[in-house]
C-alpha cells in the first residue's frame, strides 16, 4: 500500500493546481488537508480526508490499492450557494479523471457522492464529495 499521507499530498497538488478548482472565490492553495489548524484560515475553504485504503493487488506489483476519501467544502456566506457551486467544480473536474502526481498515478476517479451543503454551525455551510480511486506509484 501508499502511505496515505502521499496520496493526500498528491490530491491536493492536483486540486490546488487546477484553475477550475481554486477558481474565484477560492484561491490557489486553499485547498488542504482536512485536520489542517493553521492560524491562516479563511473562507471559503476545501479540505480533504482520506477515509480508507484496500489493497487490491494479486502482487506487490506498483502496489495498487484501492482509496476512497472526501472534499469537504466550507462556507461561510449566508445560504448555501457558494458550497454548492465549489462541490459542482470539485465534481465536474474529478469525476472519470486518470493523472499521475507526485509518483502517484490515479486511475479514474469515481464520485460516489455530491452531498448537498448543510449547516456545519451557525455561521457556516459544509458541502461533501465522496470519491474513490484505484492508486499505484508510478
Amino acid at each position: 500500500m501508499i502511505s496515505n499521507e502521499l496520496i493526500q499530498s498528491a490530491l491536493i497538488s492536483k486540486a490546488n493546481g487546477d484553475t477550475v478548482i481554486v477558481a474565484s472565490p477560492l484561491v490557489s492553495g486553499s485547498v488542504r488537508e482536512f485536520n489542517f489548524q493553521g492560524t491562516d484560515f479563511s473562507y471559503p475553504a476545501v479540505r480533504l480526508q482520506i477515509e480508507s485504503q484496500i489493497d487490491v493487488a494479486d502482487t506487490n506489483v506498483h502496489c495498487p490499492s484501492q482509496v476512497d476519501f472526501s472534499w469537504y467544502v466550507f462556507s461561510e456566506k449566508a445560504s448555501s450557494l457558494e458550497a454548492n457551486s465549489i462541490a459542482g467544480r470539485l465534481v465536474s473536474e474529478l469525476r472519470g479523471l486518470s493523472f499521475s502526481q507526485n509518483n502517484i498515478k490515479f486511475v479514474k476517479i469515481r464520485v460516489l457522492e455530491n452531498i448537498p451543503a448543510i449547516r456545519e454551525d451557525e455561521r457556516t455551510w459544509r458541502a461533501q464529495v465522496r470519491c474513490q480511486s484505484v492508486v499505484h506509484q508510478d
